[in-house]
């Protein structure tokens, strides 16, 4: 049996050796087999073929392919590292311009310690190859020579596997951030960090905020709501939980179990107490009195029908505090009253009564938007009483960080800060957060990334 590549060849024999006779008989050889016969076989030979060029062709573009995947995949390992060394640089920027920013916001000469610290702390500490850089005010970008925004750029060089192979031993890898001060999203602060009814709402009060209520209580009841309370606000946040008792709204729902929030005032420096320029000042009856900033050794209390105006600046309660009872009028502009103690020892802000207030506080300076101040040294001290009413209109932040404070009645203002150990409010509070008066807008600031 023949098998390719072998080729069979069957030729016929020549006619005179077609045939031939028998010598022994006279019989010839029949025509068939005579036919068969004459074929002349020959023997199976195998038959070289050709060399395919197809097959050279493929090994080499399978040849070409392999270094295309083996190129592929290097760059992709190279590249993957510096990306994840990209994103570690990113988060250390942005933590040091934040450093930085904040920094600058309670009241630090410069961003550059805050900004390093922050960037060692996220594992780029300066030196050893890597270069960090706290610019304040930014050198490049949006917020170029603004003094309210700080940049941070974070340089190191990182090396490579595969571009090592082709001269690249490292790479620079470079990350910028560029963070400032904001307006905050709250203000309305409770900073009693245990207190049960450390934010209460009574009878029908009606609290709408345009900004963000924060209760430091880890207490179950921190929040208490009795009544037909309504709460409406644009975030509440609460440490501990809620309690409500009655027909209660709270807009938005709390959230619970949020970090506490410290001080947010208190990096604003405290006035300074000198000695006396007054004695107990009291003002009865009908007057119209003209006060100017000083010490007020006893504190100032106004009775009946009196009307009260404050001269711009500081007005120091050095003990007895400061109480307001019957029809009193109270205006003053650029005013800031800092409450601490005395000979009298401490006593409460008490605006009480029927009173109509027009007070605003300065609206520059390091007590820009400070209206009320409680000396922070105060310890178990009285609450502090406010009755507002339809005609209060106070502009400035009522900082009462170690006490109580007792708000009832609306607030006409066009913009309110309450920051206190705790609150009760007690009828209509409107709450707003206009702070385009203010030089630098709130004086509650956070820091925020810009770029």
């Amino acid at each position: 049996m023949c098998f390719p590549p072998c080729i069979v060849e069957l030729r016929p024999l020549p006619l005179g050796q077609r045939m031939k006779k028998n010598r022994s008989s006279p019989v010839f050889i029949d025509n068939a087999m005579a036919r068969s016969d004459s074929l002349h076989r020959r023997a199976c030979v195998p038959h070289p073929r050709p060399i395919d060029d197809q097959s050279g062709q493929i090994l080499v573009v399978l040849a070409l392919a392999i270094v295309v995947i083996l190129v592929g995949a290097g760059l992709a390992a190279d590249v993957g590292y510096l990306q994840r060394q990209k994103q570690r640089m990113q988060v250390a920027a942005d933590a040091a311009a934040i450093a930085g920013a904040s920094a600058l916001i309670t009241g630090a000469t410069t961003a550059s310690a805050a900004g390093l610290n922050d960037a060692a702390l996220n594992g780029f500490p300066q030196g050893s190859g890597t270069n960090v850089t706290i610019n304040n005010p930014p050198q490049s970008g949006n917020f170029i020579s603004n003094n309210g925004y700080v940049e941070a750029i974070v340089q190191q060089p990182q090396p490579t596997w595969f571009l090592s192979l082709l001269g690249f031993d490292s790479v620079n890898v470079t990350a910028r951030a560029v963070a400032g001060a904001t307006n905050a999203s709250g203000c309305l602060y409770v900073l009693d960090p245990s207190q049960p009814g450390a934010l209460t709402g009574n009878g029908n009060a009606t609290i709408t905020s345009q900004c963000g209520v924060l209760v430091d209580s880890s207490s179950s009841s921190a929040l208490i709501a009795n009544g037909n309370v309504s709460i409406t606000a644009s975030a509440i946040g609460v440490v501990g939980n809620a309690q409500t008792n009655g027909n209660v709204s709270l807009s938005p729902a709390p959230v619970t179990g949020i970090v506490p929030v410290s001080d947010p005032l208190a990096s604003v420096p405290q006035p300074f107490v000198g000695s006396c320029t007054y004695n107990n000042f009291v003002v009865n009856g009908n007057q119209s009195v003209q006060l100017s900033p000083g010490v007020y050794c006893g504190g100032i209390t106004m009775n009946g029908n009196s009307k009260v105006n404050f001269a711009a600046g500081v007005y120091v309660l050095r003990g007895g505090g400061m109480t307001a009872n019957g029809n009193v009028t109270l205006t003053g502009s650029g005013v800031t009253f800092f409450n601490t103690t005395g000979s009298e020892g401490y006593a409460p802000i008490m605006l009480s009564g029927n009173i109509t207030a027009t007070l605003s506080a300065p609206t520059s300076g390091p007590l820009k938007g400070i209206l009320f101040f409680q000396d922070r040294s105060i310890t178990g001290g009285a609450a502090s009483v406010i009755n507002g009413g339809a005609t209060a209109n106070l502009n400035g932040a009522l900082y009462f960080p170690t006490t109580g404070l007792t708000y009832n009645g609306s607030n006409n203002s066009s913009y309110s800060i309450i920051v206190a150990k705790d609150v009760t409010f007690n009828g209509d509070v409107s709450m707003h957060a206009d702070y385009s008066s203010l030089q630098g807008g709130s004086p509650i600031q956070n820091a925020t990334l810009a770029e």
